[in-house]
């Protein structure tokens, strides 16, 4: 720029102040308060004043930006960090955390909820970007020739910042005429900015080619002074404000081709924690550890202050596979919450208590606020999901402890109790799981003969707690706590049931209540309904799919229910001390409008279940059943031939040649006998080695790695282990217990549920492993043994027994069933 020119001078600060009006604007969701405005002006005025004071004085660049940077820290703290004004020494301390914020804060704008308003230092990054860019932008434009124009570049990455370190979220669209703008704002902010630097461009080199001329004329002999013709000025305004218009008709057309590219992405949504979600067990996988003898009486929290009916949620599942229910990492949004909760309850933290989760009765209306010796580190790796009404811990330090720790406290709000009356009244929408998926699920659903209100659904949910029968185990060796909770409020009896809550088992059970129902009859009484053993963990599962099948929202959330206990409930409340065995899981169900509803899932304990076999009705006066009776049968006598009693012809036969024959005829009949007697031992083994080489030369990959989990199971079975039927793949590798077993079972899996079939590479593969743990079992035990499972018919017997068709009340067609080993 020429020195001592005023209107380039006047034009590049007007073009600047703009700039730093649109990057407000533009910024105003992330902050949302006024003080954005006041930080923008006065960066603006450090900025700019460093550069115009360093030109006036012919200063360098360095001593210029020296300038900057120290007009920066002098105002730093009034301007982005006003509470930490008063003493020296808060000052001081301010200064520091804002100096730290320059480089740290940026990230933690991408991980907190906006508006974050004036929460802590996150001004400072906004007031730095103002400083940099503004001295940035009239530094450069202070240079002769084409790189001037450069100055164009940090005006406009001062606006970019709102867009950047943004929400996603944007306005609904609008329409004009024909075209649909999406995200209009968004839109108008950057047609402006891109009119706003074109102008100064333009006017730039206009003023630039004036200044040009006037030189010349100078420098000639005759000068001709000619005014410039009304028209002609007319024109140039005209084409100045065509050249607004120009830019945001552009950006107005470039919209919807923007907008065809793909939905709108924001950094914060990279940003921390997917990996920390997905690094995290499910909680309802691990739900039946707390019911063990360890951890049943072991302290989880103590709670104090306005704990009644209130719900303390550890962790929010909205996620179902078909395996587990869990937190869905891509689309869950973890932020930091700026504002804290009303100090209603007190938290402290037991030792049972493990994980990143934190115990909140909700994650909306800002964060808890932490106390303790850890308060400070707790408060910055504290991160919530509003939408999802969760929230966790990450720690930046290993030393600090994955999460929440014994002696850690916390103070939150407590939640008003939800009004059910308007779910319950609301119509379900499209569902979201079909019943040729889970036709156990819709068939009983079918035949309860309800409709599809959120009214039936809790009526639904109701019915399958009433039909149901609380038991945490599958053995009774680790179970001894719970089971005399629940005896010395009932008489009861326990009941074995597996982990999990796989599609399967939500078919096991929704198809168990189906069969008690049709066998027990039309009016049977409640207690004879009685069929379905598990707990909270299959039953969250199975009331959530439900919903989701009649077209409601509905997600597990895995917590503790505060209040006085009720000796009627299997999972009673905790007003106090919270230990494993309040631990519990219910469903939170909504409709398109309306708000999330609890519903309790715990099954009963007090009506044991009722076993009716296939055919049996219930009587009404018992009957005295007459044993069958039996009838020896005489076996027929054998009728001998008469040829048999004839005396044998005379023959005259050599002496030699009888011999021989005798000879012939002894080894013939003895190798005859041999065979006679080995075949039985031959024959196995034989069959055995066909059975396994059909299946590992059948043609589909798929099939033939199913039949190498079959060739396995039947190993270990003529090996003398114990295998249960009806186990799934893993459930079984885990009772088993053999690492081979397991990562078999994992490769059969994924390839029989994978979208694609595997490779002919993959069977081979499974076949290796199998053929080695064959191997292995066969050192594991001695030659006799080996022998005797060679021969032993055990694995043909448990195919034989499984290959029994099932009654048709226990059985759907168009079931898949491979899964099952």
């Amino acid at each position: 720029m020429p020195r001592g020119n005023p209107r380039q001078l006047a034009l590049t600060l007007a073009v600047l102040t703009g700039s730093v009006a649109l990057a407000v604007w533009s910024a105003w969701p992330i902050y949302g308060t006024s003080r954005a405005v006041i930080v923008a002006a006065v960066g603006l005025a450090v900025g700019a004043g460093a550069a115009l004071l360093a030109r006036a004085r012919s200063w360098s660049p360095w001593t210029s930006a020296a300038l900057a940077f120290l007009g920066f820290l002098v105002v730093v703290v009034p301007a982005a960090v006003p509470s930490a004004l008063g003493s020296p020494a808060r000052i001081a301390s301010g200064l520091r955390d804002a100096v730290a914020a320059v480089v740290l804060d940026w990230k933690r704008l991408l991980t907190i909820a906006i508006p974050v308003d004036g929460y802590q230092t996150l001004l400072v990054p906004f007031l730095a970007l103002v400083v940099l860019c503004s001295w940035l932008a009239l530094t450069v434009s202070f240079v002769r020739g084409r790189a001037s124009s450069l100055a164009a570049v940090p005006m406009v990455a001062m606006v970019a910042f709102g867009a950047v370190f943004g929400s996603s979220d944007a306005a609904p669209p609008i329409h004009v005429g024909p075209l649909e703008v999406p995200a209009p704002t968004q839109v108008l902010i950057g047609g402006l900015t891109l009119a706003l630097v074109s102008t100064w461009l333009i006017a730039r080199a206009r003023i630039d080619r004036a200044d040009a001329l006037r030189i010349a004329r100078s420098q000639t002999a005759t000068v001709r002074r000619a005014g410039t013709s009304l028209a002609l000025a007319a024109r140039r305004r005209l084409a100045g404000a065509g050249l607004v218009a120009a830019a945001l008709v552009g950006a107005v057309l470039l919209a919807p081709a923007t907008a065809a590219l793909g939905d709108r992405h924001a950094l914060r949504e990279d940003v921390l924690p997917p990996e920390v979600i997905a690094a995290q067990p499910s909680p309802l996988t691990t739900y039946r550890g707390w019911f063990a003898d360890g951890s049943f009486d072991a302290v989880l929290l103590t709670v104090s202050g306005a704990v009644e009916n209130q719900r303390l949620r550890l962790t929010t599942l909205d996620e179902y596979d078909g395996q587990t229910f869990h937190v869905a990492s891509d689309t869950a949004r973890f932020a930091r919450q700026p504002g804290t909760q009303s100090p209603d309850i007190t938290v402290t933290i037991g030792p049972a208590f493990t994980g990143v989760w934190v115990p909140l009765t909700s994650a909306t209306g800002g964060a808890p606020t932490f106390l303790g010796t850890r308060a400070d580190a707790l408060t910055d790796a504290y991160y919530a999901d509003p939408a999802l009404d969760t929230s966790l811990i990450a720690l930046d330090g290993a030393s600090e402890g994955v999460g929440l720790t014994a002696g850690d406290s916390l103070e939150i709000e407590a939640t008003p109790v939800t009004d059910d009356a308007a779910f319950a009244a609301a119509s379900g929408g499209d569902a979201t799981v079909s019943g040729d998926d889970y036709p156990a699920l819709a068939a009983w659903v079918d035949q309860q003969g309800l409709g599809r209100t959120g009214a039936d659904l809790e009526e639904l949910v109701a019915r399958m707690r009433e039909r149901g029968y609380l038991s945490h185990a599958a053995r009774a060796d680790d179970a001894t706590a719970w089971i005399a909770d629940l005896s010395a409020k009932a008489a009861y009896t326990f009941e074995p049931v597996r982990a999990g809550h796989t599609s399967a088992k939500v078919e096991t059970l929704f198809q168990t209540l189906l069969d008690q129902e049709l066998r027990a009859g039309a009016g049977a009484d409640a207690s004879v309904l009685v069929s379905a053993v598990g707990d909270d963990e299959q039953f969250s599962a199975a009331a959530a799919v439900l919903a989701r099948y009649l077209g409601f929202e509905s997600r597990v959330v895995v917590g503790v229910r505060l209040g006085e206990a009720d000796p009627a409930d299997g999972v009673p409340a905790c007003d106090s001390t919270c230990t494993g065995a309040n631990v519990t899981a219910w469903v939170e169900v909504r409709s398109a409008a309306g708000e999330w509803v609890p519903l309790d899932v715990t099954p009963q304990f007090q009506e044991n279940p009722t076993r009716i076999t296939q055919g049996e009705s219930m009587p009404k006066n018992a009957t005295q059943v007459d044993p069958p009776s039996s009838e020896v049968i005489e076996p027929p006598t054998v009728q001998r031939d008469e040829a048999s009693n004839a005396a044998p012809e005379d023959q005259s036969t050599d002496p030699g040649v009888a011999k021989a024959l005798a000879i012939v005829v002894t080894v013939v009949t003895a190798a005859l006998g041999a065979v006679l007697l080995l075949a039985p031992l031959l024959v196995l083994p034989l069959a055995k080695r066909l059975r396994r080489r059909r299946r590992r030369h059948h043609p589909v990959a798929e099939v033939a790695m199913v039949g190498a989990w079959e060739e396995l199971v039947d190993a270990y079975v003529d090996m003398g282990v114990e295998v249960p039927a009806r186990l799934t793949r893993g459930e079984l590798a885990d009772l088993l217990g053999r690492d081979a077993a397991a990562v078999v079972a994992t490769m059969v899996d994924h390839a029989v549920f994978a979208e694609h079939p595997p490779a002919r590479s993959a069977g081979d593969a499974v076949w290796d492993l199998v053929d080695v743990e064959r191997r292995t079992l066969a050192h594991e035990h001695s030659i006799w043994r080996r022998l005797g499972a060679s021969m032993t018919p055990a694995s043909f017997a448990r195919r034989a027994s499984r290959a029994l068709p099932r009654t048709p009340a226990l059985s759907h067609p168009g079931r898949r069933t491979h899964a099952e080993p």
